[in-house]
Formats: structure tokens, C-alpha cells, sequence
């Protein structure tokens, strides 16, 4: 009989550990609510109890039942950005999460210059990392990172994560990109700011995408090894997107494409379908803005190679298929000693201005960039005009490396005389070409930009063939 009681009362003990409600990791201490929303909660609880749940803001109670698989789900709606606030959960005993802030949140995903830390890796710096992390501190400022994980199948959680508040330390080991481009933006709105890092180095598009977005893809939906490696299909999305899903944001950047660009045709559709299958996947279609970075310049093999030019090519083809998305150029960071660019500065600044431009409406803002429009021969010159550059362009230099110009026999010279015509655009030539029929600008693997309009904002690389090597 002794024996029966002790029994009892170990099942029941065991009951009660479990009855105390369960959060993802997402909604724990210090999270950002996406504001003006109407966002989900979610976690576990004793299968058939009632959760009780009060937000400290308005004190509004809402009650939802748990199902028989121990799982409740449920939304509540968030007033302007504010905090710090609580969130009690209740089915008998209390879990409370503090330090609630309402305000924007943005997902940010791509491999490893995403992922880049802002203290910078083994002998790859950050510009100004130090005063960046010197000065991180900023309570309106929550942090979350993603770990790094694969799954053959789509998870519910993730493991060993939270969020935290921007300090020196949380800072250093946060996405440089993705850090600078959420304190610009806390310090311009004046509201928190919650940032997402889901990042991975050295991953493919399709490692992002769900399966059954990538059956329109057959070659990429094929796992061709014999164990889940961080270049198959579908496994990243699984682990690392997925248990995401029902947290509420404002929008993505993406900053990916160095590991597809040997499939630079392929990627030009391969990109709109991720975004779909993630807008989908958050319900929101096309609500929800896709900001990305054309790759910056590379060596890759071979400096005067194409394959890194045909990707950006590719990337900003991708655009016209992405409602509501904006991409930027970074043909003027790049490094020929590293694929990881040192200045995530600009790129941050750059993303900034069309977030602020197009999703926020900030009247003002320079955030377009010059792209390359027609061209008119005029005998030995061609004269080349560009959309996004009302009042022209300028040549930081004399004359750039970047410009290259091919008569009928399709091999390309160096411009050796480059003229501004007001705003017209520019007026090409070389003294190796006395019949010219293209132009080709900053069109390599590397070749650094220095072709610009008045803000700042340099011209995309482009090319007025289609020759293809």
C-alpha cells in the first residue's frame, strides 16, 4: 500500500511539471511584438487546459484551449510601439515574460555575409567594429539569433536561443549587416526595434526553400548525397525558417547568392520562388517588403571572369518577379581579399534608405539607384542613359576600369575617354574601337564602381549585349 502511494504521488508530481505553460523560445524575455498587429502566441500546456493570457498594456484577458496534443495557439492585437511590458500565462501557475517591447521587427536571412559577426571572424575585420560595439548599448535595440541547424524535417523550436538587449556583448557576436541596419533604424523611427538573424555561410537558395516550392525545380530539389549537409534541399527552411512562422514581422532581407553563382539562370527564378514560399508561409503575401544585396565584387578564380557578374545580372532580373521588393548594389565595397567586404556599413545605410523610403514612407530619402536604360551610338562613341539619375551622374575618378567597350567583333577594351552630359548620361569611347556596338560596365567577376549620381548611389553593373561566354 506504501509502495501504491509513493507511486501516486510520483505521477501525479510528474503531472504538475508539465502543467506550467511552455513558450517558444521567440516569445520569451525581451522580445519585440511586430506593433498595430494582430500577432499569435502559441506554446504547450497539459492537453484540455484552459490558458489564460494578460497583456500588461491593456490588460485584456483572452483564454484558449489546449489541444489533445498538449499545444494551444492564439492571436491578440498590439497597440503603437511601447514597453516594457509583461505577458502573464496562466492554466493554474503562472509563466510571465518581462520586458515586452511593441515596435518593428525584421527577419534577416542569406548566408555567410549575413551571418558575418560584428567583431568579425579569423582575420577578417568588420569596419568600425570597435566604436560600433563601444557604443551598442540601447534598450530599445532586442536581438535574436537564430542557431545554426539542419533538419530533414520542419521543426517546431529552436534550441539554445533568446533574445537579448543590444550591449557591447550582445552586439559582438550579433550580424554586423543586420546589427547596424537595426540601430540605424531605431535611431531614425525613435520606437524598439527587434531584429531576426537566421543565417547560414556558405548555403544555396534551395537549402531556404520548402519542398514543395522546389519541385518546380526538379535539378535543385534532388539531394544527391548521402546525408543532410548544409547544401541540400529544404533543410535550412526545415530547421532554421519553419519554427518561425507564426512570430509576426514587418519584413526580410536577404543577403545571399555566393554559393549559386555557378547557376546564375537558374537562381534569376529560383529567388521569387522563396520569397513566395516565405510570404506564404507567414501568411501575409505581399505585404510583407523583400529587401536583398546584389552580391558585392569577387575574385572568385579568376577577377576577369563572368560568373559573378552574371549572378548580380540575375539578382536584380529577380526583381521585376518580387512585388514590393528593392535591391541594392554594393559595386563600390567590394574586396579583393576576401568575399566578406569589411564595410557592412554602407550596405546597412543602403537597405536603410529603401526601408525608410518604401515601407515606412520617409518622403525625401535617396534610395533608387541609376540603371542603365538605352543607348545611341554616335559614330565612334556611344552615349549611354540611365533611369534613377534625374540630375545626372558623376565620375568619382577620371575614367573607371569598370567601363569596357566591343566593336563587331565582340572583344571588349578598356573606355579610355568617359564624358558627363548633364543629364543625358555619359559618352563613351576607346581608341581601340572605331566602330563601337556595346558597353559593359563594371561586367566581371571583380571590378570595383566608381560611377555614381549625385547622392552617392552608384550605377548598377550592366551590360548593353546579351553575348554570353
Amino acid at each position: 500500500m506504501k509502495k501504491n502511494s509513493v507511486l501516486l504521488v510520483l505521477l501525479l508530481s510528474s503531472l504538475y511539471s508539465f502543467s506550467k505553460v511552455n513558450l517558444p523560445s521567440i516569445l520569451g524575455d525581451n522580445a519585440v511584438l511586430q506593433r498595430n498587429s494582430k500577432v499569435k502566441l502559441w506554446g504547450s500546456a497539459n492537453a484540455g487546459a484552459m490558458v489564460t493570457i494578460t497583456t500588461s498594456w491593456d490588460n485584456t484577458q483572452i483564454n484558449t484551449k489546449v489541444d489533445r496534443e498538449g499545444k494551444w495557439l492564439t492571436a491578440i492585437h498590439t497597440p503603437e510601439a511601447g514597453g516594457p511590458y509583461r505577458i502573464i500565462y496562466n492554466d493554474g501557475e503562472e509563466t510571465i515574460t518581462k520586458n515586452i517591447a511593441i515596435g518593428e521587427v525584421w527577419f534577416c536571412s542569406g548566408q555567410s555575409n549575413m551571418q558575418m559577426l560584428l567583431r568579425g571572424a579569423m582575420n577578417q575585420p568588420i569596419l568600425h567594429s570597435a566604436d560600433l560595439i563601444a557604443n551598442a548599448t540601447n534598450k530599445q535595440l532586442r536581438l535574436f539569433k537564430v542557431p545554426t541547424a539542419l533538419s530533414a524535417q520542419p521543426v517546431e523550436d529552436l534550441d539554445n536561443t533568446a533574445w537579448n538587449v543590444s550591449t557591447p556583448k550582445s552586439a559582438a557576436v550579433f550580424s554586423a549587416l543586420a546589427f547596424q541596419f537595426g540601430k540605424m533604424l531605431q535611431e531614425h523611427l525613435d520606437i524598439p526595434i527587434g531584429i531576426i538573424v537566421s543565417a547560414y555561410g556558405g548555403t544555396p537558395v534551395r537549402g531556404w526553400m520548402a519542398s514543395e516550392y522546389l519541385k518546380e525545380f526538379p535539378v535543385m530539389a534532388k539531394d544527391t548525397t548521402t546525408r543532410i549537409n548544409h547544401w541540400g534541399p529544404s533543410y535550412l527552411y526545415n530547421a532554421m525558417v519553419y519554427p518561425l512562422r507564426n512570430f509576426s514581422i514587418r519584413g526580410f532581407l536577404w543577403y545571399q547568392g555566393e554559393r549559386d553563382v555557378s547557376t546564375p539562370f537558374l537562381y534569376e527564378k529560383m529567388l521569387p520562388a522563396m520569397v513566395k514560399n516565405w510570404r506564404a508561409l507567414w501568411d501575409g503575401g505581399d505585404k510583407f517588403p523583400f529587401y536583398y544585396v546584389q552580391l558585392a565584387p569577387w575574385t572568385y578564380s579568376n577577377a576577369s571572369g563572368f560568373k559573378g557578374a552574371y549572378m548580380r545580372e540575375a539578382q536584380l532580373k529577380a526583381r521585376a518577379m518580387i512585388p514590393n521588393s528593392g535591391i541594392i548594389t554594393t559595386v563600390d565595397v567590394g574586396s579583393n581579399h576576401s568575399i566578406h567586404p569589411p564595410d557592412k556599413t554602407t550596405v546597412a545605410k543602403r537597405l536603410l534608405y529603401q526601408a525608410l523610403a518604401q515601407t515606412y514612407n520617409v518622403k525625401g530619402i535617396p534610395y533608387t539607384f541609376p540603371e542603365y536604360k538605352e543607348m545611341e551610338i554616335q559614330g565612334s562613341t556611344i552615349l549611354l542613359r540611365f533611369n534613377n539619375a534625374p540630375i545626372g551622374l558623376s565620375l568619382h575618378e577620371k575614367l573607371t576600369e569598370g567601363l569596357e567597350i566591343a566593336g563587331e567583333d565582340k572583344k571588349f577594351y578598356p573606355v579610355t575617354e568617359a564624358k558627363i552630359i548633364g543629364a543625358k548620361g555619359i559618352q563613351v569611347s576607346s581608341n581601340q574601337v572605331n566602330k563601337p556596338i556595346a558597353v559593359r560596365y563594371c561586367f566581371r567577376n571583380y571590378r570595383k564602381g566608381n560611377l555614381y549620381d549625385n547622392f552617392g548611389m552608384p550605377v548598377f553593373p550592366f551590360r548593353t549585349d546579351d553575348w554570353n561566354e
